[in-house]
């Protein structure tokens, strides 16, 4: 993270650029968008591609501009409505990243359902709660636990959890490595 943060600031990309260029990726970093602002980011990339996005990406869903919304739990039940017809719409896989309540916050322990700050759970198909394990002698265990799937198995303690390896220094998941035989 830090060589990318260096490369980005010295305006030193290199081979990144070319690779950067021709992935159909855009990033909005606008901290407080409204409904129009995520409107006119999509309609600008199905102008460009063709196409909506395969997936969209919402961090952090309390971050969005509601306007005529007295009550936060009113206005993100709305917004999951919102982003649940956008998802069916366009076709993409719409991702909604949101806090945990204190308790919680850690990040050290199985988050379960009723974890979720402001329980905002109606809406979306599916909820995933994550956390992690340090370990000092290599990556870390992060764990994603289905707390709510819709269509298929779920947890609402947070318990039952896929483990995989994590590595902070470069923002890696992936499976953890299978041993031979």
């Amino acid at each position: 993270m830090s060589k990318s943060k260096e490369a980005v600031l010295t305006e030193d990309m290199g081979e990144s650029v070319d690779l950067l260029e021709q992935t159909p990726i855009r990033f909005v970093y606008d901290a407080s968008p409204t409904l129009d602002t995520i409107e006119d980011n999509l309609q600008a990339y199905l102008q460009t591609y063709g196409t909506y996005p395969s997936v969209l990406v919402v961090d952090n869903i309390t971050n969005i501009v509601l306007d005529g919304s007295e009550e936060a739990q009113a206005g993100l039940e709305g917004l999951m409505d919102y982003l649940h017809a956008l998802a069916r719409n366009t076709g993409a896989c719409v991702i909604g990243l949101h806090h945990v309540k204190g308790d919680y916050n850690d990040g050290n322990k199985p988050i379960p359902l009723g974890g979720i700050k402001e329980q905002i759970g109606r809406v979306p198909e599916l909820i995933l709660t994550l956390y992690r394990i340090p370990n000092e002698f290599g990556p870390d265990t992060l764990f994603v636990c289905a707390v709510k799937a819709r269509a298929g198995v779920s947890d609402s303690t947070g318990v039952d959890a896929a483990e995989l390896e994590f590595d902070g220094a470069t923002m890696s998941i992936r499976d953890f490595p299978r041993p031979l035989g």
